[in-house]
């Protein structure tokens, strides 16, 4: 009995890390990633490879899997969210408008920061980029 209760407060614990790192990448980035249970699980299976396959120590193969994973992580980062973030534009932001008889009122001077974050993080997931250099 009280290794079920072990157990299921270990499961539990996951899960919330799980919810807490999708809260915050969307807390703070307005996009959704959906890849840390994948990335969790690369770096789990690069820890069974290190012991069962290269037969490393269990303390040697744990840090190998965190590190595997934060290596991906970046890589992610880098390929598939930064370039949503950064692509911008100057569409309005579709969380922020508001309907007033029919026409689209948005803001079109974002004042802080973080609404200019968001402002170029839903404009580039809704919108496609727009060619300045006069050529369509």
């Amino acid at each position: 009995m009280l290794q079920q209760v072990f157990n299921t407060l270990i499961a539990a614990s996951i899960y919330a890390l799980f919810a807490m790192g999708y809260a915050l990448v969307f807390g703070v980035l307005d996009i959704l990633n959906l890849a840390h249970g994948a990335i969790f699980m690369c770096g789990a299976f690069a820890a069974v490879q290190a012991v069962l396959g290269w037969h490393w120590p269990l303390l040697l193969a744990l840090p190998f899997g965190s590190s595997w994973a934060g290596l991906l992580g970046v890589v992610l980062d880098l390929v598939a969210v930064a370039p949503l973030t950064t692509r911008g534009g100057d569409f309005p932001d579709p969380v922020d408008q508001h309907h007033r008889g029919g026409h689209r009122v948005s803001k079109t001077s974002p004042s802080a920061p973080s609404d200019r974050m968001r402002m170029a993080s839903h404009s580039a997931l809704f919108r496609p980029v727009l060619s300045t250099s006069g050529t369509p």
